[in-house]
């Protein structure tokens, strides 16, 4: 009976000291690796200042990305990519698999795959739903990445 009542009791006080634990490793995490989320989830400073300087907001890019490759009849792709000889980022779209780069010149940050299999499983025939949600799901820190590559900021 005593045995039972200890397992109860330690038991109960290792459930509340292991919420405290993750409590704390919680925080920690947040407060130590914050800028590795925001840098995940989010565009760098000076890709989000090219993005206002040749779109106005990010709101407004991915609205044009957004219309220009909901409007792709059958397949292919809706890119974002830099043009080196203007310096500046624009939108355009690739027919099939056609590659960016050797179509347009400009170099891909991010790309959108609007050929069926990359959603209808999930989306059926709603491009505009997948186009839509691609933006929640964006590795921003893939994005930067490139940017930096291209640019050196």
């Amino acid at each position: 009976m005593y045995e039972r009542w200890l397992g109860i009791k330690l038991f109960n006080f290792m459930q509340y000291y292991n919420q405290k634990i993750y409590i704390y490793i919680y925080i920690y995490i947040i407060v130590v690796h914050a800028d590795k989320w925001y840098s995940a989830y989010f565009c760098s400073a000076a890709l989000s200042k090219q993005i206002n300087k040749d779109f106005g907001s990010m709101e407004e890019m991915k609205k044009s990305l957004s219309q220009i490759t909901i409007a792709i009849q059958g397949s292919g792709w809706g890119w974002l990519g830099y043009d080196k000889k203007t310096k500046s980022l624009r939108i355009a779209t690739c027919a099939n698999q056609d590659p960016l780069q050797a179509t347009t010149g400009l170099i891909p940050l991010f790309g959108i795959d609007v050929w069926e299999h990359a959603y209808y499983l999930q989306y059926k025939n709603v491009r505009p739903v997948y186009v839509e949600a691609i933006f929640d799901i964006i590795n921003w820190k893939d994005v930067n990445a490139r940017f930096k590559n291209i640019t050196g900021c």
